[in-house]
């Protein structure tokens, strides 16, 4: 298994930079079950950034980059379950996939909930609560 930098998959997906978009297509395409590429958490929560701010990637798109990832059996996804649940919170209009892999990974370790100074993720992200 080898671990992927947001860097890599954020040429997979846009394919802006011509040199390191063929690299980084060509090590996907060589990934397999048996040799996958990892994506960590804080990979996830980088390319949604980077593709919703730099890119201005809509999140529609986003989400349907974030389901390659964890539908591929070349792909480990860590927490993959956490950020498969955290991209159907992520589908209401007002939801960010950020702040929904936050709550779920406070609420999955024990804590009764995460404040935040955020309304929307606090109206909208199960677990969140606007610190007043």
């Amino acid at each position: 298994m080898i671990g992927v930098d947001t860097n890599v998959l954020v040429r997979f997906f846009v394919g802006d930079e011509k040199p390191q978009t063929l690299a980084a297509k060509t090590f996907m395409s060589e990934r397999s079950a048996d040799d996958p590429a990892f994506v960590g958490l804080l990979v996830i929560a980088e390319l949604v950034w980077v593709l919703r701010k730099f890119y201005e990637v809509p999140k529609s798109n986003v989400l349907e980059m974030i389901e390659v990832l964890t539908s591929s059996p070349a792909i480990v996804v860590e927490r993959e379950d956490l950020v498969v649940s955290a991209m159907h919170m992520a589908r209401h209009p007002k939801a960010d996939i950020a702040d929904a892999i936050i709550a779920l990974t406070a609420v999955g370790v024990g804590c009764s909930r995460v404040v935040t100074f955020d309304r929307p993720a606090a109206k909208h992200i199960p677990g969140m609560e606007l610190l007043a």
